[in-house]
């Protein structure tokens, strides 16, 4: 037992000897005072965050026609068809906010001239063969103009909403102010508005007889030609 006693003591002695001896935090243990590893500064969290954050190239690019090799192509499906590409929609629509477009309150309104600069737009964006512009064309005219009627219906529906609550709406920031004074004027015009009024009781009808709802649009976000084309592409269905 007084073996083992001794020996503890000599033990925390030791310990007690080094801890009074004094250290260089900077100091490898050789005694030299060089440090082993360099002491590097510390950056604390609040100047990270306020450290500027680069642009994404995705963000730079985000208005800029896309490069040759990053065009989405037109391609056909199985059966022949040719497939709508995807994002064909957005693509009229940044066309639409990018061209100016006076006195073009609906699709048929618009000039022949600013739909060809809306056609050179998508130019930017898309690619496909020659052999395709007819087929390509023909597709771009009536996805373009349905997208461009749904938008300009939406702008009302908001300007009507807006004026029932005894608001002013703001001007959409892409379209100039002598654009949204003249739309505005247009969809004042009694033939318009008969026409609108028209339209908006149709849909409003409930086709399969009074009582069963009217008739809604519930394929989601993407077109029937888009989900014809997913159908013949996943399951081999020819349409």
């Amino acid at each position: 037992m007084s073996r083992r006693r001794s020996i503890f003591s000599f033990a925390a002695s030791s310990r007690s000897d080094r801890d009074d001896q004094p250290t260089d935090d900077t100091s490898d243990g050789s005694g030299t005072g060089i440090s082993a590893t360099p002491e590097t500064p510390q950056t604390s969290s609040s100047s990270r965050a306020r450290r500027p954050i680069a642009p994404t190239a995705a963000t730079i690019r985000a208005n800029a026609p896309r490069e040759a090799h990053e065009r989405i192509v037109f391609q056909r499906m199985p059966n022949g068809a040719l497939m709508e590409p995807v994002g064909l929609a957005k693509a009229c629509t940044k066309a639409f906010k990018r061209v100016d477009n006076p006195g073009g309150y609906t699709w048929r309104l618009t000039p022949p001239d600013v739909k060809e600069l809306y056609y050179a737009e998508l130019q930017k964006e898309f690619s496909w063969s020659p052999a395709d512009e007819l087929e390509v064309r023909a597709m771009w005219e009536v996805k373009a103009s349905k997208r461009y009627s749904d938008m300009m219906s939406d702008y009302k529906r908001k300007l009507r909403a807006h004026t029932d609550a005894g608001r002013e709406m703001d001007r959409p920031v892409w379209m100039s102010a002598e654009f949204w004074t003249g739309l505005k004027a247009y969809w004042s015009q009694e033939a318009v508005q008969a026409v609108s009024e028209r339209a908006r009781a149709n849909r409003m009808s409930e086709p399969d007889g009074p009582g069963t709802g009217i008739s809604r649009h519930v394929g989601g976000s993407r077109s029937t030609r888009v989900l014809q084309q997913s159908l013949v592409s996943n399951y081999q269905i020819n349409s």
